[in-house]
């Protein structure tokens, strides 16, 4: 998802307007999938998510449901990993929201 974010941007200089479809990703969850996969951008970055999917492929389950993402500036590079729960938003695995 991320080289597919970076190639986006190298075409077009700017994440703005770019669409899951961008990078490769359906946000839906099957009853075979443990993720979810989508994109949001915020024009200079873009936050590269994984919601975890319940059992039978419905999300969201405040007990399992959680949005792990990659921020990335393609810009500079950088790359930060965050995490937080679905049902009250608390930091997950030590990582920042």
């Amino acid at each position: 998802m991320r080289q597919l974010a970076y190639q986006y941007y190298l075409e077009k200089g700017s994440l703005t307007g770019m669409q899951d479809a961008d990078v490769g990703v359906g946000n839906t969850c099957a009853s075979t999938d443990f993720y979810r996969y989508s994109m949001g951008n915020g024009g200079t970055y873009a936050n590269l998510y994984a919601l975890r999917c319940a059992s039978g492929g419905k999300t969201p389950n405040a007990s399992l449901a959680y949005w792990y993402y990659l921020q990335f500036y393609p810009g500079t590079g950088q790359s930060d990993w965050h995490c937080h729960y679905y049902d009250d938003s608390s930091p997950c695995f030590g990582l920042p929201y």
